[in-house]
């Protein structure tokens, strides 16, 4: 048997300290492929704009941050990346790429620098229309075209969901999977302490425009509702973003200011606690594949509202 150490190199849009399910999905894939069975793993994905790339070693993990020029949207891009990734992919020679999307640029250039490397595509999402006519016309000719060809050349295609697969990716059924993510429940578990009922809603996403379908607005909304009939309902909301500004000024206009905490994005044990320390889960997304943020409500024994949308 050939004991040769292997080397996968990832490409995602945003890799932690970012925040995000896809973010998180990621690294909890490298690393136990790394851990268990001895991968050897490099990563490219985006930096800071306009500043300088960094190459990092994050728990061993060899981390490529290309800065960016200009961001459309959640999507940040640069014409210098073409040459960049070429030359990471011929200096750290991997044996696999697996390429995360569905935001654009990054990873369909790392396909068209990889030649012969086999690629997986591990897709998070559905068709990124947005019902806007302007925007959704140049989203309409990438699916159809530059994605259509990463797709194309894609040896195997891993979907987050059923939803993904039998929906906007059945024309590659022959070569996909399901593979739903999946949470680490020796981290995400109940409170070991007896929970005293407190009336307290716990939201989990990012608050960024890139980020309005996961329905912060009409939670708000519901809140002044509740808050007519129960003024001690709290309103716990972890994320951030550059809506956070207009939307603490919406409580106010709502007058729920004083019923809806916003905490800031939180990781690891802060995050644990704000699960373990609230009473209900609450994510009203318009679409959403497969949310990771439910699964880690559901594996801390959370009730859960949500809306029957997506995966």
């Amino acid at each position: 048997m050939n004991d040769k150490q292997r080397t996968l190199l990832i490409s995602t849009p945003y890799f932690p300290p970012h925040g995000g399910g896809l973010e998180r999905y990621a690294y909890e894939i490298v690393s136990r492929l790394q851990e268990n069975f001895n991968w050897r793993i490099v990563v490219i994905t985006s930096g800071k704009k306009k500043d300088k790339d960094s190459l990092e070693v994050l728990n061993k993990l060899t981390i490529h941050r290309l800065s960016y020029d200009i961001k459309i949207s959640n999507t940040p891009f640069s014409f210098k990346w073409f040459g960049k990734i070429k030359k990471i992919i011929n200096d750290e020679k991997p044996d696999l790429i697996n390429i995360h999307m569905p935001v654009p640029g990054i990873g369909d250039l790392v396909a068209l620098c990889a030649k012969k490397i086999p690629i997986v595509v591990t897709y998070h999402a559905g068709s990124m229309l947005k019902k806007k006519f302007i925007c959704d016309f140049f989203i309409f000719i990438y699916e159809k075209l530059f994605l259509r060809f990463l797709l194309n050349k894609a040896d195997r295609i891993v979907c987050s969901s059923d939803y993904i697969r039998e929906s906007f990716l059945n024309r590659y059924s022959y070569k996909s999977s399901t593979i739903t993510p999946a949470v680490d429940s020796n981290l995400f578990k109940p409170s070991s302490e007896e929970k005293l009922f407190s009336s307290t809603i716990l939201f989990v996403a990012g608050i960024g425009k890139a980020e309005q379908h996961k329905g912060l607005k009409i939670l708000l909304d519901s809140i002044a509702i509740l808050n007519k009939q129960r003024s001690n309902i709290k309103l716990l909301v972890v994320g951030d973003g550059d809506m956070r500004v207009e939307y603490e000024l919406y409580t106010k206009q709502l007058n729920i200011d004083a019923n809806v905490i916003f905490k800031g994005r939180l990781t690891g044990k802060e995050l644990l606690s704000a699960y373990q320390a609230t009473d209900i889960f609450v994510l009203p997304s318009s679409n959403d594949s497969f949310s990771m943020v439910i699964l880690e409500a559901m594996s801390c024994q959370l009730p859960v509202v949500s809306t029957k949308v997506g995966g």
